[in-house]
């Protein structure tokens, strides 16, 4: 019976990290699905992307960069001011979240 048991949490711990790294992975591929879309003119889908992204990964840098640069060009400049000074907060040697944020202000 123990080895049954031990045999199911050392399943639950691999299927755990499994997991993790899926989501991980996916917060990437999320951000680039939005940058296609971006590409293709369909902005709000983008950025639908771009915050499924950041659910997944909090303090992923690039979605949160990518979020902004989408928000800037639609001139919504309060959300992308928020998005650049996440950036920063989170590496703030990123300079080009500091020049999109000074462009937004």
């Amino acid at each position: 019976m123990n080895i049954l048991r031990n045999i199911i949490i050392f399943t639950i711990l691999i299927l755990s990290s499994t997991l993790i790294t899926l989501s991980e992975e996916s917060a990437i591929e999320l951000v680039k699905k939005g940058n296609i879309l971006y590409n293709e003119g369909k902005v709000e889908e983008a950025l639908d992307c771009y915050k499924r992204a950041l659910e997944i990964e909090p303090n992923y840098v690039y979605g949160w960069y990518s979020r902004g640069l989408t928000l800037l060009s639609c001139k919504r400049y309060e959300e992308c001011l928020y998005c650049f000074e996440k950036v920063v907060e989170l590496n703030p040697s990123h300079e080009l979240s500091w020049f999109n944020r000074g462009f937004a202000l």
